[in-house]
């Protein structure tokens, strides 16, 4: 199977929306982050590489982007970002500029 250099980053997974787009992700070679407020479902799927937990990154703007800065010093790639919830969707938007060198945007 072919894997992918850009992995994928999923804000905010709700257990049937982030599942979904997970293991759709992770069953064509790319490699799966997942970021929540708190540890949810998708944290144990085979195709979640790693499971980020932090504490008012929905709510807090500044919370997200510190995230994608210090994520971003992790992966040897810029990661595709699926925002699963229509919180995550509005932050990102309003920080496209912020979060512009971090990644590469999706919309899902």
């Amino acid at each position: 199977m072919q894997r992918f250099k850009n992995p994928a980053i999923i804000f905010g997974p709700a257990p049937i929306t982030g599942l979904g787009v997970a293991r759709n992700l992770g069953r064509n070679g790319i490699d799966v982050y997942c970021v929540a407020e708190s540890k949810n479902e998708i944290a144990y799927s085979r195709y979640c590489k790693k499971f980020y937990a932090v504490h008012q990154i929905e709510k807090d703007k500044n919370v997200l982007r510190d995230f994608l800065s210090n994520i971003k010093k992790k992966l040897k790639h810029p990661a595709v970002i699926f925002p699963c919830s229509d919180q995550y969707h509005i932050s990102k938007v309003q920080q496209k500029n912020d979060t512009e060198p971090y990644s590469h945007p999706s919309f899902s």
